[in-house]
């Protein structure tokens, strides 16, 4: 039977072009279904940009913050923390304007991943009924609040799904919750829960929203975060993403990818992923200081 197409979202500006060439270009080639791009643009793609995201990703569509804009603040009219955030945060258009212009399934995607060999990911690209979330699996617990804001969380009901990786991640219709959303950042208006740490307050708030159902990885043996302390050495993981300061470790890993490999697809199937205890995230914090 065929497989329908899927939709995968993804944000981008100019300097990332070459490097979604690459990465986006490996997903499109290696993945055992049809795939449809949606760049969620920042403002500074051209046409010679769009040009060549075109020729290499087709089929492929663009998505401005200002097209899409009157759309999203229409959805987010009755929550005001919600749409503050989308304006003051790049990342506000992954968390909201990424789900809300999906019509079924958001599947999201960064410009760092790279697919390395024939695979299908059915619970990714299709979503699954045991989880409205599915997600990569993060080295370590990269959210915003701190270790002693934890009895804070505790007290407000706040919890966290461990080591949600934002970077690689699909969620049905019910997993927005915007209710929650505008609740959390009325809490951190008082306890600025997500200021510590700003970069990670995406990543922090989709965390809080997989821990309120269930979530599950994409198989951490083969989808897995570059890092050269991590990485098997007996093996080359099927994904990777290489995220900030590894972003080096891409260009000793491309060169070795084989576009013409003809196994056949590696099925990836899923994990269950467990809440981030206050445990977990001290372990975490030492590992980053110590180890990685």
């Amino acid at each position: 039977m065929e497989k329908t197409t899927a939709t995968i979202r993804t944000m981008m500006g100019k300097k990332n072009v070459a490097l979604a060439l690459r990465c986006l270009g490996s997903a499109k080639a290696f993945t055992r279904r049809p795939l449809r791009f949606v760049v969620h643009d920042d403002g500074t793609l051209d046409d010679e940009d769009r040009a060549l995201l075109v020729e290499k990703l087709a089929p492929c569509d663009f998505q401005s913050r200002d097209a899409q804009g009157g759309r999203v603040e229409e959805l987010l009219a009755r929550y005001p923390r919600c749409g503050k955030f989308r304006n003051a945060n790049l990342f506000g258009l992954k968390l909201f304007d990424v789900p809300l212009l999906s019509t079924d399934q958001a599947i999201y995607l960064d410009t760092d991943i790279l697919f390395t060999r024939p695979l299908d990911i059915p619970a990714y690209f299709e979503g699954t009924p045991e989880a409205a979330f599915v997600c990569m699996e993060d080295i370590a617990e990269s959210y915003a609040p701190t270790i002693r804001m934890w009895p804070g969380l505790q007290r407000d009901g706040i919890v966290f799904t461990s080591r949600v990786c934002a970077g690689m991640i699909s969620l049905a219709a019910s997993g927005l919750d915007l209710e929650f959303i505008e609740w959390f950042l009325g809490r951190d208006e008082e306890k600025n829960y997500l200021g510590v740490y700003p970069f990670w307050a995406e990543q922090t708030i989709y965390a809080a929203l997989a821990a309120r159902g269930q979530c599950v990885y994409i198989d951490p043996r083969e989808c897995r975060i570059a890092h050269a302390r991590t990485l098997p050495k007996d093996f080359t993981p099927a994904i990777l993403h290489f995220a900030g300061f590894q972003r080096p470790l891409l260009e000793k890993v491309f060169p070795e990818v084989d576009f013409s490999d003809t196994r056949p697809p590696l099925i990836l199937k899923t994990s269950a992923a467990p809440h981030c205890t206050l445990s977990r995230r001290v372990y975490s914090a030492l590992k980053k200081r110590f180890w990685l």
